[in-house]
């Protein structure tokens, strides 16, 4: 159906927003168990993110609230406060033979779920 026409908007925005919500969540498991997230995954996000704001469908400060529950869901922080807290956590001090790993081994990152 028609998102607008003649200027009348008629997008559903909770729907959107909904959907907004869950996207996000699914990217923000990626980040918080050290993954890549698909590129589709991503490249789906942006569009959808770009759409609504290039029809005005949703405001900034809309699609930032929903951003800031989704982190705060998957989290248990706001977007600032895990900022914070990764700029100023302590570097770990481990065995200096691990560097002879490649990083994403010493993050856990697995190649099956890429």
């Amino acid at each position: 159906y028609p998102i607008i026409t003649g200027g009348v908007n008629l997008i559903d925005k909770d729907a959107y927003l909904t959907k907004l919500k869950m996207l996000l969540i699914e990217r923000y498991g990626y980040l918080k168990r050290c993954e890549v997230a698909p590129p589709e995954l991503i490249q789906y996000l942006e569009g959808y993110l770009s759409a609504a704001r290039t029809l005005d469908a949703v405001s900034y400060d809309e699609i930032k609230a929903v951003m800031d529950k989704a982190h705060y869901e998957v989290f248990g922080k706001t977007i600032e406060e895990r900022q914070l807290a990764e700029l100023y956590a302590p570097v770990p001090q481990g065995d200096p033979d691990d560097l002879e790993l490649p990083t994403w081994i010493r993050w856990g990152v697995r190649l099956d779920r890429l």
